[in-house]
């Protein structure tokens, strides 16, 4: 049974598209999250890298 999703504009369908929107900017906040607390990682490592190999100065 192949079923049109065009067909079906219910409100639950409108709650569906307003959950995606919600649902989407906080994967997008959660991303944005994530990539400040890998930069913040990263510049820890390359920190301690350069102090290790006196690549500070």
């Amino acid at each position: 049974m192949i079923v049109n999703n065009a067909d079906t504009s219910t409100p639950l369908n409108a709650a569906t598209v307003g959950l995606d929107s919600e649902l989407k900017q906080w994967l997008k906040l959660a991303g944005l999250a994530l990539l400040k607390q890998m930069d913040r990682i990263h510049f820890v490592i390359d920190l301690d890298y350069k102090r290790k190999y006196g690549l500070l100065f």
